[in-house]
Formats: C-alpha cells, structure tokens, sequence
C-alpha cells in the first residue's frame, strides 16, 4: 500500500512557476517612483534641486523604498488587488506633500488671502513689501502683530500719534503695570488720559518689523490698542482704498 503522505505522492503540490508575483510588485513599484520623479521633475522645472547632495538624497530614499518593499518578494500570500490599492494610496499621498513642499511660497500666499477675507485683521501680504487688510463690519481696519513676540490685535489709528497699548493687552505681554509711572497727558473723546511711556525690544505688523519701539500704555482699560502715526510715517505709502481696502507699504 502506498503512503498517501509520503515523499512521491501524487497529491504533493508542483511548485510555482513563473515570475514570482511578489517579485513583479517590487519591480513594479520601483519603476513607479522612478517614473514619478521624473513626471514631477518635468512637471515642476527647477523646483527639484538638480545638485549634486539632492541628487545623493534622491537615490538614498529610494534605496531604502527598495529595501523596505523587497518583503514582497518573500510574501507567501499576496492578494494583488489590496497590494495595488495600498501603493497607489501611498504613491498618492508622496505626491500630494511633494506637490504641496513644491509650491509652499504660492500655498502660503493663498492662505493669507483666505484667511484675510474671512478674518480681516489678518494681514494679506502683496509681497514682502506691501500689506493689504479688509475693513471690520464696523467700518474700522485692524490688525493682528506681535509686540515683543506676543500677539496683539490693533486698531489702525491715523488720529493717534502714537502706539498705545492697552492695560490688558500690556499685562498679558509680561509688562508689569505697577511699576509704570502714568505721566503722558492726552485729550481723549472722554477728557483729558494718561499714559505711561515705555519702550518695547520689537513691533511688527504682518511682515514690517521695528525695532526699539517707543509707545504709551494707556491708564484707563480700552476696548483694543492703537496702531498710530509713529508705525504709520515709517512706512512709505498708506493708502485707503474705496473697495474698503488699506493698503501699506515700506
């Protein structure tokens, strides 16, 4: 009787033959990067580096995609639909941030318009040298900057000398208001203010930076701080548009 099981059975499977299927993926999916780079290379001219270290960096991130994805060659079971669908998600999302790093100046530009429609006091930069914002509901122009690195929202005051900070916007940037001495005089619609000079390390409004700035922070709480003359006569141009639009340049 004959062992079933044994070495020369007729139920033993035959062995695969062939190109491996795992084996075509691989050097499929290499053929895939490749090709892509160079698409996005002829699609985008200049915007990959041609020097020698990027060079040096490409074939580096391929070398290890290859030594990465070579475990599809010893896979025992691959449903080819699933291996396709997984690539084609990544190959996709590789191109998408390649894409995206490639135009970041023009996505970044975008960005300020959207956010300067719908947040006016978000300054739109033109270029590095001329700002535009959009008039507030209100009819007023106001502008987000940073006073010694913190966040401050202005209104743009052309009836002010000066920059005058807030009490609270002064306590939240780390001025201590105790210790400021209130002797700046000042006719306001409500009388006569007063203010307490001081000098702040750094000013900027969008992308025009000051430094050494010399401002007032006002005695009495204010419903926002003032952006005045002193910022406005270092600028070359500003200008107030009747699409209620005010534009700044240096």
């Amino acid at each position: 009787m004959s062992d079933d099981n044994g070495p020369w059975s007729d139920d033993d499977e035959e062995p695969p033959s062939g190109f491996p299927t795992g084996l075509a993926l691989w050097v499929g999916l290499l053929l895939a990067v490749g090709i892509g780079i160079w698409f996005l290379n002829d699609l985008l001219p200049g915007q990959l580096s041609s020097d020698r270290d990027s060079n040096l960096e490409i074939v580096r991130l391929v070398a290890l995609l290859a030594l990465v994805s070579s475990g599809l060659v010893f896979a025992r079971q691959i449903k080819l639909g699933e291996v396709v669908r997984n690539i084609s998600i990544w190959t996709g999302l590789a191109a998408i941030v390649l894409v995206g790093y490639s135009f970041r100046t023009e996505l970044e530009q975008l960005y300020y318009r959207v956010s300067g429609e719908l947040v006016p006091s978000n300054a739109i930069a033109l270029s590095d040298d001329e700002l535009v914002i959009n008039a507030n509901a209100d009819g007023h122009f106001y502008i987000n900057g940073r006073a010694n690195g913190e966040r401050i929202r202005f209104l743009v005051d052309t009836g002010a000398s000066g920059v005058t900070l807030s009490p609270q916007d002064a306590s939240r940037i780390g001025i201590d208001l105790e210790r400021l001495r209130f002797t700046q005089r000042f006719q306001t619609a409500n009388g006569i203010g007063y203010g307490a000079p001081y000098r702040l390390d750094s000013l900027s409004i969008g992308a025009f930076d000051f430094a050494d700035m010399d401002i007032s922070i006002n005695g009495a709480d204010m419903s926002t701080s003032l952006l005045g003359m002193s910022v406005l006569n270092r600028l070359s141009a500003c200008t107030f548009q009747g699409d209620g639009k005010l534009y700044l340049r240096r």
